[in-house]
């Protein structure tokens, strides 16, 4: 992967962020080593994501990684803390505005949909022969209800 195919993936995968959820300038600057090498800086502004290829001397935070490890945390399959904390980059500075960084890691790629193989559909066996019911007896009941004689007020006369 060169250079410029990591600038343009970075500018891409941030380009889908949500930039009103960023509260505070962040300026980070990214050191690629190894196969791509170059320096290019992150910029978060409240509503606005810049990414462009130059140094940022007045930065927040310094990333260096390879090229494959930093492409991990800008598709969010992991996020910043934890990529530095396992080795796969070092970070150095305010790490605390990393954090803008987890919700690219947070975002869950959608499920592909598979579709089951379908079973060979299993023979129907022929229905049985239906036999006519048999006459059932029925009985009735006699339902007797007893009406209810409404309330009398009683009245006495002194």
């Amino acid at each position: 992967m060169t250079y410029e195919e990591i600038v343009e993936q970075t500018r891409k995968a941030l380009s889908k962020m949500d930039a009103s959820a960023v509260t505070e300038h962040t300026a980070v600057q990214v050191n690629i080593r190894g196969e791509g090498e170059g320096a290019f800086y992150i910029e978060l502004e409240p509503g606005k994501v810049s990414v462009e290829p130059f140094e940022y001397f007045d930065r927040d935070i310094l990333i260096t990684a390879e090229g494959p490890a930093f492409m991990q945390v800008m598709n969010g399959e992991i996020d910043v803390i934890n990529a530095n904390l396992t080795g796969k980059i070092t970070a150095e500075g305010d790490l605390r505005k990393a954090e803008v960084f987890k919700a690219l890691a947070e975002k869950k790629p959608a499920a592909k949909k598979t579709t089951a193989a379908k079973k060979p559909a299993a023979e129907k066996k022929p229905a049985a022969e239906k036999k006519p019911a048999a006459a059932k007896k029925t009985t009735t009941a006699k339902k007797t209800t007893t009406a209810k004689k409404p309330a009398t007020k009683k009245t006495t006369d002194q």
